[in-house]
């Protein structure tokens, strides 16, 4: 067999050092899956795959969630990777009420045993994993006594120091400090050498903005609490389809378990974790979740069936996805620059945030010829707000600025003609959508209110509440709303007269009806409208138009409620 020595060691403060010096792991994780061979993949397309993992700049690789074939391991040995081997023992169904049957502590000691016998000479492999949230037992619908996986964690960390005392142990949780998911309040951190966090910051939990400031506290938390486990974050990320797309990811509802989940916000989210995980020394590795978009049943998502989307690139191998350009950019010293967003040709505003990604330390923007000025490219990111488009194709050109050579990279985009066809915004949807042959942006250019869903779903598509309805002309404008006590657009338009239309209504039958008040440009257009009783109940649209002169490029529309939230649909502005 072929043979490699290392010398590695896990510090809980300091992170990881391979070969005496310190080495930050950053990585993927990979499913042995692909796109029409499921888990028999050829040599080839093993091959493919090390090879993208190679290109993105990665060092490590956790193998999810089971042993992976030897092709694989040998891949991971030429290419010197970092690999984290798991045992499949995942979440808790079998263990509900108890700490499992003897079949299945003989099963899972069986397949450690096995794993690290057959894999100890691979010199990639530098942790045994024997578990991946085994405390999620809430989140799956698991009832009665909560699961006591501890015991079983603990025999299997027995068994892998008695095969291999000289590699670490590890595991991946999913709920420790959350509060949602949990076990019978067992301690599971410290059961092995060393943790993974399973962590969705800005997709699974409340708050998505504050992605970036919930992350970092919670990983210094962990740290502070377990001051002598060297910490790792096993899993983050967020799903991203390619086929839909954003014009501002912070603006609209992140429906984490259903539709849609626009690319462009899968990267403002990475774009928000990557800075907190390279500013930790104590995180010693992170590995994205996912490299590749995999099969995965009980998922309506996206825009796909049974495919969790949160890869880097698409289940067939064939798109790197915007986020995958951002990691390549930014783990690796090679000058580099990426103009994003290019899937999205079709523009549905006159106006957009224009970003790329550059290991440059500035950037300039041309637009059909014009020089836009430049921008500085912080965290790899480089942004120019309110572009103006031209209706119809618009060439855009990015070249780096201040690094060792100039790069360039380039776009079209098709401006829309606001005075042809108006400007139509899905108020509270985080996606762009065509619906009756009209296209409406995603919520954007909006201060204050939060974004809300009207029927959230959960795997395989089973709705976590009662289904809600509404009787309007276009139903679906509804699906997403933004309310709040005060809100407020800065919608940018041509000059000239304007007839504005609003889509209000009240989603939540028996709540106080308030009196709503809307203003144009500083003058107001409707005044103490009480929109339950003009509309003839709850979850019924409510339609109300009136003329605007916009002078300046911006059309500014606020929205008040006295006692009560306002609850908006969508904004219609035509000519």
């Amino acid at each position: 067999q072929p043979l490699g020595l290392r010398s590695f060691r896990f510090d809980a403060d300091a992170g990881f050092f391979l070969n005496g010096r310190h080495l930050k792991l950053r990585g993927v994780s990979r499913h042995q899956d692909a796109l029409g061979a499921g888990w028999a993949l050829s040599r080839e397309q093993h091959d493919q795959d090390m090879a993208l993992i190679k290109e993105v700049g990665a060092n490590t690789v956790r193998q999810a969630h089971y042993q992976h074939a030897d092709r694989w391991s040998d891949l991971a040995d030429r290419a010197g990777m970092v690999v984290w081997a798991e045992l499949p023992y995942v979440t808790t169904p079998s263990l509900t009420g108890g700490k499992g049957s003897d079949h299945l502590w003989a099963n899972a000691e069986q397949q450690l045993r096995e794993q690290i016998r057959q894999n100890y000479n691979h010199p990639s492999i530098l942790m045994w994993s024997v578990g991946n949230e085994v405390d999620s037992a809430k989140g799956f619908g698991i009832k009665g006594d909560p699961p006591r996986p501890l015991a079983l964690l603990q025999h299997l960390n027995a068994i892998a120091k008695q095969e291999d005392p000289d590699r670490p142990t590890t595991m991946a949780d999913c709920c420790e400090g959350l509060g949602m998911m949990q076990t019978a309040g067992e301690q599971l951190a410290g059961t092995t050498d060393l943790i993974g966090y399973n962590r969705y910051f800005g997709w699974y939990y409340p708050k998505p903005l504050d992605a970036a400031v919930q992350f970092g506290a919670a990983l210094d938390k962990l740290h502070k609490d377990h001051p002598s486990l060297p910490l790792s974050v096993s899993e983050y990320g967020a799903g991203g389809a390619i086929t839909q797309h954003s014009d501002d990811p912070r603006g609209g509802f992140v429906n984490f378990i259903g539709r849609p989940h626009p690319e462009e916000y899968e990267s403002w989210l990475h774009e928000q974790s990557w800075p907190v995980l390279a500013s930790r020394d104590f995180v010693f590795a992170s590995w994205v979740w996912a490299m590749f978009d995999f099969s995965s049943d009980l998922r309506d998502e996206g825009a796909a069936v049974d495919l969790n989307d949160k890869g880097l690139v698409t289940a067939d191998r064939k798109e790197k996805k915007d986020a995958f350009w951002y990691y390549k950019i930014a783990w690796n010293d090679a000058p580099a620059i990426h103009l994003t967003g290019k899937r999205y040709v079709d523009r549905s505003y006159p106006v957009m945030a224009v970003k790329a990604y550059s290991n440059a330390p500035r950037a300039r923007l041309s637009l059909n010829g014009r020089d836009m000025g430049e921008a500085a490219c912080t965290n790899f990111v480089c942004e120019w707000q309110g572009v103006a488009l031209a209706p119809g194709p618009n060439k855009a050109v990015v070249t780096s600025l201040g690094g060792k050579r100039g790069l360039s990279d380039s776009a079209v985009w098709n401006g829309p003609d606001p005075v042809a066809h108006g400007v139509r915004i899905d108020v509270g949807a985080n996606a762009v959508r065509d619906m009756n042959g009209t296209r409406y942006g995603s919520d954007a250019f909006v201060t204050g209110g939060t974004p809300a869903v009207l029927n959230l779903t959960g795997f395989g598509g089973r709705s976590l509440g009662p289904i809600r309805k509404v009787e309007a002309a276009t139903p679906a404008l509804f699906d997403y709303w933004r309310e709040g006590e005060r809100f407020s657009y800065a919608i940018p338009l041509p000059d000239g007269r304007w007839t504005v239309t609003l889509r209000l209504f009240e989603p939540r039958p028996g709540a106080a009806d308030a009196p709503v008040t809307v203003t144009a440009n500083g003058a107001r257009v409707v005044d103490g409208l009480y929109v339950q009783q003009a509309a003839g109940g709850a979850l019924k649209e409510l339609v109300r138009s009136f003329p605007v002169t916009v002078s300046g490029g911006v059309l500014n529309l606020d929205f008040a409620a006295a006692g009560g939230k306002v609850a908006l649909g969508a904004i219609e502005v035509a000519r």
